[in-house]
């Protein structure tokens, strides 16, 4: 009990601090809250909020007077659906809800329109509302660890994508849609139950970063040696995988295997 309290009394501390200097940022991550505390709502000032690691399972409704957030990280919690309070935060640009129990998301997703980053990596997903396709200014998606069985093609709309992390999402084909994402710089497809990857792979010249590790290829294609940019290839636990000796030999690039 007296750990509690003085668990409470850190957390209350801590939003006091924040609301006396005008913080704009607040770390209350691993705290055991189980509810979102009163005070913190009066800090209007936050654009970052970090509460990962917690025991939350929904946000308050009072959530979303917290207007000037930008970034979210309520990664690590108890959340079993989609809490649906940070769809009214018009300035978010990053929301991190990895590691949740959250098997939906609402179309409404589509309202955060300055999206920069999401994070829904092991979630038991198994299927993307298409206005995600809308978010025009997203550069990074985490799905990774969730039950889609197929990217769909609404995902070559987004042009501004950096980072595409589908590892161990139960594919088994390579998801096409990537090879229209001319700015994609990473992607792991890792352990996704891939028997192929098609020669068009190197369309994607400002890659650098791919990871097909754990799957089960047996070649790769040659034309992955013109991929100028590609300087990290992890191929690691493809049993009976032959690598092209054109890749083996490309000086700029750091082969795992």
């Amino acid at each position: 009990m007296e750990q509690v309290v003085a668990v409470s009394k850190k957390v209350d501390d801590a939003i006091a601090r924040a609301a006396e200097s005008h913080r704009k940022s607040l770390k209350l991550n691993r705290r055991g809250l189980a509810t979102v505390p009163a005070a913190m709502l009066d800090l209007r000032a936050l654009t970052e909020l970090q509460l990962m690691g917690n025991r939350l399972v929904e946000l308050p409704d009072e959530f979303a007077r917290l207007e000037a957030l930008e970034r979210i990280d309520l990664s690590d919690n108890q959340f079993t659906s989609f809490p649906s309070e940070v769809l009214s935060l018009p300035n978010l640009t990053c929301l991190e809800l990895e590691d949740n129990s959250i098997d939906e998301i609402p179309v409404e997703i589509g309202q955060l329109e300055h999206l920069r980053e999401l994070n829904l990596g092991r979630n038991p997903i198994d299927e993307l509302p298409s206005v995600l396709g809308d978010l025009g200014q997203l550069r990074l998606l985490n799905i990774s660890w969730s039950n889609l069985s197929e990217l769909p093609e609404f995902i070559a709309n987004l042009q501004e994508l950096r980072v595409l992390n589908l590892a161990s999402c139960p594919l088994s084909e390579f998801p096409r849609a990537v090879l229209d994402l001319p700015r994609l710089e990473q992607l792991n497809l890792a352990g996704c139950g891939l028997t192929s990857i098609p020669a068009e792979v190197s369309s994607l010249d400002q890659l650098w970063d791919l990871s097909l590790s754990f799957n089960n290829l047996t070649e790769l294609p040659a034309t992955m040696s013109s991929m100028d940019r590609l300087s990290s290839l992890d191929v690691g636990e493809n049993p009976g995988l032959e690598i092209p000796s054109s890749l083996r030999s490309k000086p700029t690039l750091a082969l795992y295997y």
